[in-house]
Parts: C-alpha cells; sequence; structure tokens
C-alpha cells in the first residue's frame, strides 16, 4: 500500500458524473492509441498535447514549494544534450534533414511530456490512484480489443473503421487481404506493441490483486489482449513473454503462479471450445490467418507470407561502411522520398545511423534515468514489501519491453512512462492530500 495514502475505490467514488468518466476515459484511449483521423491534420495525441501544454504552464508552477528532483533535472540536461548533439553531428556531416529533431525529439520525447501531465492532471482532479489508472488503461485496451475483433469478424464495421482513418497505401493492400485485422490508431506492430504494454499492466494488476474473481477477470482480459494483438502481427508474443515473466519473477508465493498458469490453460482451451461450438467453420474461412499467426511454430506449405525475423536479419540490421557512422552517424533520418534512411525500421539502427553509438546510449540512459526516478518514487511511497517489489519489477520489465521493441521498430511508449511519472507528482504535491488516501491493493 502506498505510505499514509489513502484512496478511495473506484466503486466508492461517487463524486465524478457518469459525463466525466465517459470524458476521461476517451482521453485516456487517445492517449494511449494515437489516431489519424481522415481531415483532421493533427493527431489525437497532439491535440491532448495542446490541451497539455496550456494546463502544464497554468498549474504546475502554481505551488512555491514545488522543487525540481535530481532525476529530474538530470533528465531535463539530457534532453538538452540530445538536441545539441543531434545539431552537431548535423553540422559535422554537413545535411538539413529535420525529420529527426521534429519527429523523434520533438513530437515523440518532448511532447508527449505535455499530454501525459494533462491526463495525470484529470485522474488526480478525479482522485484516482495509479493503481486506478491502471485499471482504466486496461478497460481502454479493452474496448480497442472489442474493435479489433469486430473488424476481423465483420468487414462492415471493418470498413467503417478503416474509413475514417489514414491509412497508407502499403497498409491498405495488407488489410484488403483479409488476414490481419485493425483497430482504432493501430498500425499492426504499433498497435500490437501498445497491447504489450497494457498486457504487462494486466499481469500487474493480477499480482496485486487480493480478490480472486477480479484475478480470474484479468486473465481472460489478458487472453483477450494477446488474441487480438496476433491478429494485428506476431510481435504480441513479445508482450506475451514479458508480462509472463513478471508474474514468474514477482516475490509472490508459488501458489499464486501456479494458479496463474493453471487459469490461463482453462479459460484458454475453454475459450477454444465455445468458438468452435459457435463458429465451427471459423477455423475453415480463417485459415490464411492462422497460417500467418503461428508461422514459427506451426509451417504450413500455404503460407507464402514474408518472413519478419529473415527480414530483420538479412536486410535491416548491418554494419555500416563507414567508421564514422559509428562514431557520430550520417546525419540523416530520412531520404529525400521520405523514407527511412537506408530503409531500415528499428529504432536502434535508424538512430545509430543517424547519430552514432554515442548517440543511441545517450538515449538509452535518458529512458533508464526514467525508470530509476520511479523506482525511488516506488521507495518513498509503497511501505508494503510486496507491493514495492512487484511495482519496481514492473517498471524495469517496462523499460526492458521499450527496449525491446525498439529492436524492431522506431515506436515509442515513453509517454506511457511520463504518466506514470506525473501520478508520483501528484502524490508528492497539492492535488492528492495524504490524508485522503487509503489501501492500494484492495480491489
Amino acid at each position: 500500500m502506498l505510505k499514509n495514502y489513502k484512496v478511495k475505490s473506484l466503486r466508492e467514488r461517487k463524486t465524478a458524473s457518469l459525463g466525466k468518466w465517459i470524458l476521461y476515459i476517451t482521453i485516456v484511449f487517445f492517449f494511449i492509441y494515437d489516431c489519424y483521423f481522415l481531415h483532421f491534420s493533427l493527431t489525437s495525441n497532439l491535440i491532448i498535447t495542446i490541451f497539455g501544454f496550456f494546463i502544464f504552464f497554468l498549474t504546475a508552477f502554481a505551488n512555491k514549494e514545488k522543487r525540481i528532483h535530481d532525476n529530474t533535472l538530470f533528465g531535463i540536461i539530457l534532453v538538452l544534450l540530445m538536441f545539441l548533439y543531434a545539431l552537431s553531428v548535423q553540422v559535422i556531416n554537413s545535411t538539413s534533414d529535420s525529420s529527426f529533431l521534429y519527429n523523434e525529439l520533438t513530437r515523440n520525447i518532448v511532447l508527449p511530456f505535455f499530454s501525459s501531465y494533462l491526463v495525470a492532471f484529470l485522474g488526480t482532479k478525479m482522485n484516482l490512484s495509479l493503481r486506478d489508472l491502471c485499471k482504466i488503461m486496461v478497460c481502454v485496451s479493452v474496448i480497442q480489443c472489442v474493435i479489433i475483433m469486430l473488424c476481423f469478424f465483420n468487414e462492415s464495421f471493418k470498413e467503417i473503421i478503416m474509413s475514417i482513418q489514414t491509412i497508407g497505401e502499403r497498409e491498405l493492400n495488407i488489410l484488403n487481404a483479409n488476414i490481419r485485422s485493425v483497430g482504432l490508431g493501430t498500425r499492426f506492430d504499433w498497435g500490437s506493441f501498445t497491447m504489450s504494454n497494457m498486457m504487462l499492466i494486466c499481469s500487474y494488476l493480477y499480482l496485486t490483486s487480493s480478490k480472486s474473481k477480479k484475478r480470474f477477470g484479468y486473465i481472460a482480459i489478458w487472453i483477450l489482449q494477446a488474441f487480438s494483438g496476433m491478429l494485428l502481427a506476431r510481435s504480441i508474443i513479445i508482450g506475451i513473454v514479458i508480462s509472463i515473466l513478471l508474474v514468474i519473477l514477482s516475490s509472490e508465493n508459488i501458489v499464486k503462479k501456479l494458479s496463474f498458469v493453471l487459469k490461463l490453460l482453462i479459460t484458454i482451451l475453454s475459450s477454444i471450445i465455445i468458438i468452435l461450438n459457435l463458429f465451427p467453420d471459423l477455423f475453415i474461412k480463417r485459415s490464411d490467418t492462422f497460417d500467418w499467426m503461428f508461422q514459427y511454430m506451426l509451417h504450413s506449405s500455404n503460407n507464402s507470407g514474408v518472413d519478419t525475423l529473415n527480414t530483420l536479419s538479412e536486410k535491416m540490421y548491418f554494419l555500416p561502411n563507414k567508421l564514422s557512422t559509428l562514431l557520430y552517424g550520417d546525419g540523416l533520418f530520412r531520404d529525400e522520398r521520405g523514407y527511412p534512411y537506408m530503409n531500415t525500421d528499428p529504432l536502434i539502427m535508424r538512430y545509430i545511423l543517424y547519430w552514432g553509438i554515442p548517440g543511441l546510449l545517450l538515449f538509452f540512459l535518458y529512458i533508464a534515468n526514467i525508470v530509476d526516478a520511479l523506482k525511488k518514487y516506488v521507495d518513498i511511497y509503497y511501505a508494503d514489501e510486496f507491493d514495492n517489489k512487484t511495482l519496481k519489477l514492473f517498471f524495469s520489465l517496462s523499460f526492458i519491453l521499450i527496449c525491446v521493441i525498439y529492436f524492431k521498430l522506431n515506436y515509442h511508449l515513453i509517454k506511457v512512462l511520463y504518466l506514470y511519472c506525473w501520478y508520483f507528482y501528484f502524490y508528492e504535491y497539492t492535488l492528492l492530500k495524504p490524508e485522503q488516501l487509503s489501501k492500494q491493493r484492495k480491489d
């Protein structure tokens, strides 16, 4: 539980109206799933960022007693160093590619700082704890799972979802092949990686829940997330492994771990039996999809799809021709056509090509600093040994998940780490008072 921290449960919270709950859940949804809506020049997250920017400067400095922690100051210094180093490698290489400064440093690292502030600010205004926030994020993921499943089984619904979003030609071709599904703000691997993060949160809630019914519910949601994520991309395997690792490595007793595995197997088998009975022709109609989903486990002669692992190892990763590329990069992030420089997708390779290994290490140091700050907050606020160790392990595995994603794609989940940090910030200052709080682990 939180030290000297008392919060009413979600069920006991009657101060917020239904409209406020719907609005907040909608904001969290579009914060997590950044949607590119048709006829809108800004994505959903950028719109939230604009509001968050103004709210931040109106409220963040209202209390004169607030102080900048060492980790925060170090993080600000690292961001400034990244900007200076990025400009330096362009001067050294005589390039003028602004896409890295704009898309990576500004849009993906700095701006989520403000959108996450707004989400945390509104949540704490509703007297929600960090655990409540995790429940809402899992709830939001269930909504996304329902959308993905409906798109997979209902062609008309799929066309509606596709028609309201901006989708590239390559993605449209894949969707028109009727092998994969789509959701709101999901782009195959992007959506699968986001769902992987939600699965990790779901495992955390399972471990820290004290009621067996709630635990079984989290297992059912976890399976739904795994299957929905698989319909987007096989990258969901990363989320499956990382989230199970949280359960295995937790300090919880062996009985609970075995119970998790047993309930997981029972739920999966029951789901398969129910689906087969309700939709006997499903596996025949969707044979191409299942061949693709289990390509690496069940080799089929019918599967003629691209082998992602071979593409990664043979085309996406390579040793640069020049030593200078490893030392300070080529200062290029995109080519003249607007495609990734040297046609590589993983963040690690793209960063090395842009600003070399030193720049890549500087970036990872920044993320590690955020996780270190979160763990220090845990020591301050969580007195219970189990809660303390479990939450620290959760943050460590979140860091590992992010790093593994960077081996596959240039896709960021830093905004979720920011969101956790802002919640701890509000624990410390003004919006949530220590005398107002209660047990976190009780559902």
